[in-house]
């Protein structure tokens, strides 16, 4: 009963997140999903099983749910064990390629260690950093006293219209980083584990707001990690025509800030050339997984609706 308890909390969740993910941008629809999504996170789960449950991020990506994942992981180094030194190539690589700089936008902080480090070095700079995850925004705020955070989702740059930033965030900065995060974006709604399999044009207008509203927000550079080597983010880099760099050994991304541009925003951008369709047989496990999933969280919602909304909830004590 732990583990049927178990999954049927993982599979409310995610029903929830996808649901919440598809009605993001209508904030007045949404408003009751996301109070229910934000009801489900509760006390944490073990390591062991959050770093294991990352996946789910693949399928229904859910600040909620990063939110259960992270919670009570942070002195440890968080799901993936980081440690001071986590970004420190990229961080070289800012230095030497803008030395003077005034601001800087870490736009997926993390646990803040690369904020941190660059604070320490440059107190006389304002520094910025946000997250999807309340948790980590907290980490962030915690690690950098003097940076001012703030929760924001990456995804809401996919918006055609003028994207509203929190308060504790700027319009614009020097410098903004974009480090391991693309990844887990969801293109119209897609689940991101389809962005290295469906042709990038069936996605192309979100892909290109994002991209607008995201050079809009640099006044000199946007620099990327290289996501790991991902072939979907890859992909989408050279598509917005953004520039290859390699430093030291390890290759990064920029694009040229357009704040202050005033054709930015309407410019074209660089034409999709012809589409290449990467399929790994992973894919297909996931796809059976998500399509399980989703079938399970349909049955509890129908078959017994009270059972779901209490799992919902509460996330089980023990498992």
């Amino acid at each position: 009963m732990q583990y049927l308890s178990l999954i049927l909390y993982i599979s409310t969740v995610a029903e929830a997140a996808r649901l919440s993910n598809a009605g993001r941008r209508q904030s007045s629809d949404a408003q009751p999903l996301l109070q229910a999504e934000q009801g489900a996170v509760a006390s944490e789960l073990p390591i062991a099983i959050s770093k294991h449950l990352v996946w789910l991020e693949y399928l229904v990506p859910s600040a909620a749910w990063w939110n259960v994942l992270h919670d009570g992981h942070v002195d440890d180094g968080g799901l993936w064990h980081y440690d001071k030194t986590v970004q420190h190539n990229l961080e070289q690589f800012v230095e030497q390629r803008h030395p003077s700089y005034d601001s800087l936008w870490d736009i997926a902080s993390n646990q803040g260690f690369f904020l941190e480090r660059l604070a320490e070095k440059h107190p006389e700079r304002k520094f910025y950093g946000s997250d999807i995850s309340s948790v980590m925004v907290n980490a962030t705020k915690t690690r950098c006293p003097t940076c001012r955070t703030g929760v924001f989702d990456l995804a809401n740059l996919e918006s055609p219209d003028n994207v509203s930033l929190p308060s504790e965030l700027p319009s614009v900065v020097d410098i903004v980083v974009v480090a391991d995060v693309i990844v887990y974006l969801s293109w119209g709604g897609w689940p991101p584990i389809l962005n290295t399999i469906i042709p990038a044009a069936w996605t192309r207008p979100h892909r290109e707001h994002f991209w607008r509203h995201l050079t809009n927000l640099a006044r000199k550079e946007v620099i990327f990690s290289n996501h790991q080597g991902n072939k979907g983010v890859l992909r989408f880099f050279q598509q917005m025509g953004a520039t290859k760099v390699e430093k030291n050994g390890v290759e990064f991304w920029v694009a040229r800030g357009t704040h202050g541009d005033p054709n930015a925003m309407t410019r074209p951008l660089p034409m999709y050339g012809a589409e290449v369709i990467l399929f790994h047989p992973t894919f297909l496990v996931f796809a059976v997984v998500f399509a399980t999933s989703g079938c399970l969280a349909a049955m509890t919602h129908w078959k017994f609706p009270e059972k779901s909304q209490a799992v919902a909830q509460h996330v089980p004590e023990e498992l």
